[in-house]
């Protein structure tokens, strides 16, 4: 330090070091530094050993510290105390201390008289002293038998708990929060909307063009299995998932050897999934290198799981039993993708622990051509009941059931991720905080293997049940109601929207319903009015009520607010905004729905 940097140590210095050394349990180090150090060690220095080893529990090298700093002619009654705290460290050397402490005048400290001829004991302190130590042993021994049986129980829990893996799933909005507009400028809000109806309306050509097409007469019951990987039109392969909407929800996904991650947007109309691959065009910022794992296989028109492509190269005469398996789909907004039907191992947690489950094997789409809006994704999760779709896959080993609880996009919830679970474990819902089951609402699921479609029973406003039979809702058609996560809004037949807001005009005073780009169930409500909306319930089939809240309805503009309910004739559509703060069940092994109203921000991912 003197030659290095021309510094002097003072006795700063040394303490500093005694007190490090100390800190590390080097205690025969600091007190030989203490000794040896070129000045005389001031009671501090002596002190702050004497603290390092009442933590280590030394109590020699704490005798030795302690007699320096009385031969110092150390006063500190802290000290004094640190040396009798420090003695309760071995019972075996009470009731008296072997050595002899010299002071001029008597005083107390703890449990301790000091005097000129030695230690005398306070026999009530001491005697107390000795009780609450063994009653703090005897409270230290509880708890750590607590801990085991504790470590015990969540052990066997684990055992116990249903089979399942998980993801966690976040929610991007393009320009901010649907429900609430009030800060964008008109034009920026007419823009939004616009794009927003627009692709759900293609949506739903596509979803009602496919399931049209499902339940024709004509079609065998061998040929629904191809039906997942069918093109029902020229531009429709699979439906379309809702690219640039306001609000789309994504997964991550663990694929390859050494494993990536992907996030993609999850979709309950989507067969198969698929993830941009490299050889990319014209531009992908992430891509999955096939060459870069060791796992990855593409396969050819001789493997069988290729067979369930509707759609494929492999049916043309100049291709093989050698030829890559290759799908190609196109969407109602004109997007397109293609690439090679593929195998690689998935990696995801465990439901019950954070631990990773493999999945040799899962096939998916290396997609290496993506034209239109489709380019800005890295891929999709396909949820639908297609059987090369994600929870089929999964559904071989865990049970082919999955549950989501999708986000309200809030302030408190913008970082926030919610749990998408595979598996037997994706039944469980338990309230936060007590771990207590939660029941579910169950509706049948109907016989589309290519959608979850339910049946819709009436819709009540409030307390008031509105005059609809169950056949208004299937649009003239035998075309049940979808329940789906990558429409935004819901759609359904235009009677259905009207008799919704004739209750509601009649229910809040002074509403006035207006039109605007996009949505045609606008309406203004006096602020003198201090009336609020009230809860509609829609009925499935089965005595299952989904009671929606104002907030899961009404998107605020300001000035305005606009229902998401938007009349169509192609089919019925439950959308993910109304799905927020759910828990939805899909159960395909029991052909059902579950739901229950949850915050959703409160569940752990």
């Amino acid at each position: 330090m003197t030659r290095k940097h021309g510094i002097s140590p003072e006795m700063e210095h040394y303490l500093c070091m005694v007190d490090m050394l100390g800190r590390a349990n080097k205690l025969e180090e600091a007190l030989a530094m203490a000794k040896e150090m070129p000045f005389q060690a001031t009671e501090t220095v002596w002190t702050t050993v004497l603290g390092a080893c009442k933590k280590w529990g030394n109590v020699e090298i704490g005798k030795a510290a302690f007699q320096a700093f009385v031969d110092v002619g150390g006063s500190d009654a802290a000290a004094y105390t640190l040396m009798a705290n420090l003695s309760s460290f071995k019972l075996a050397g009470w009731p008296r201390l072997p050595w002899i402490v010299e002071r001029k005048s008597p005083f107390k400290v703890g449990e301790f008289y000091v005097s000129s001829t030695g230690w005398r004991w306070n026999p009530f302190v001491t005697t107390m002293r000795i009780v609450l130590l063994l009653v703090s042993i005897l409270i230290a021994a509880a708890s750590r038998s607590n801990d085991r049986v504790l470590r015990d129980l969540a052990r066997e829990e684990q055992q116990r708990s249903l089979p399942g893996i998980k993801l966690g799933m976040s929610r991007l909005d393009k320009w901010g929060s649907l429900h609430s507009f009030s800060s964008l400028t008109r034009s920026f809000l007419d823009e939004l909307l616009h794009e927003v109806v627009t692709h759900d309306f293609a949506r739903a050509r596509a979803l009602a063009s496919r399931l049209v097409s499902s339940n024709s007469p004509n079609r065998s019951s061998s040929d629904h299995r191809h039906l997942a990987e069918e093109e029902v039109e020229h531009d429709l392969a699979q439906t379309p998932v809702s690219f640039t909407n306001g609000g789309v929800y994504y997964s991550t996904i663990t694929l390859g050897s050494p494993p990536k991650d992907f996030s993609l947007v999850m979709d309950t109309g989507s067969d198969l999934t698929w993830v941009r691959c490299d050889p990319c065009s014209p531009d992908c910022s992430s891509t999955f290198d096939r060459l870069a794992s060791n796992t990855y296989k593409a396969l050819t028109c001789a493997d069988d799981v290729c067979s369930y492509l509707r759609h494929t190269d492999c049916s043309s005469s100049s291709s093989s039993a050698s030829s890559g398996c290759q799908y190609s789909y196109g969407y109602g907004d004109g997007s397109f993708t293609q690439g090679d039907l593929s195998v690689d191992t998935l990696k995801m947690a465990g439901a019950a622990s954070d631990e990773l489950e493999e999945f040799p094997g899962f096939v998916f789409g290396c997609g290496s051509l993506l034209k239109g809006l489709i380019s800005g994704e890295v891929g999709i999760l396909a949820l639908s009941p297609g059987s090369l779709s994600f929870p089929s896959q999964i559904g071989e080993k865990y049970g082919n059931k999955f549950s989501y609880c999708l986000l309200r996009q809030t302030a408190q919830n913008s970082l926030k991720k919610s749990p998408m679970v595979f598996g037997e474990a994706a039944v469980e819902l338990k309230e936060p905080g007590s771990g207590k089951l939660q029941e579910l609402q169950y509706t049948p699921i109907g016989e589309s293997s290519i959608y979850y479609t339910v049946r819709l029973d009436g819709i009540s406003v409030g307390n008031q049940r509105l005059d609809l039979s169950p056949s208004a809702f299937l649009n003239g058609q035998d075309k049940p109601t979808i329940f789906d996560s990558g429409t935004t809004l819901t759609m359904l037949p235009p009677g259905v929207c009207d008799s919704i807001k004739q209750s509601l005009a009649s229910m809040v005073s002074g509403a006035e319903f207006v039109a605007i780009k996009g949505l045609d169930a606008c309406f203004r409500v006096p602020p003198s009015s201090g009336q609020g909306l009230p809860d509609i319930t829609f009925h499935f089939n089965g005595g299952a009520d989904f009671v929606t809240r104002p907030s899961n309805y009404v998107i605020d503009l300001g000035s305005l607010q606009c229902l998401i309910f938007v009349p169509t004739n192609e089919v019925s559509i439950f959308g993910n905004l109304q799905q927020q703060d759910f828990f939805v069940l899909h159960d395909m092994d029991n052909r059902r729905i579950g739901f229950k109203e949850t915050d959703c921000g409160s569940l752990r991912a």
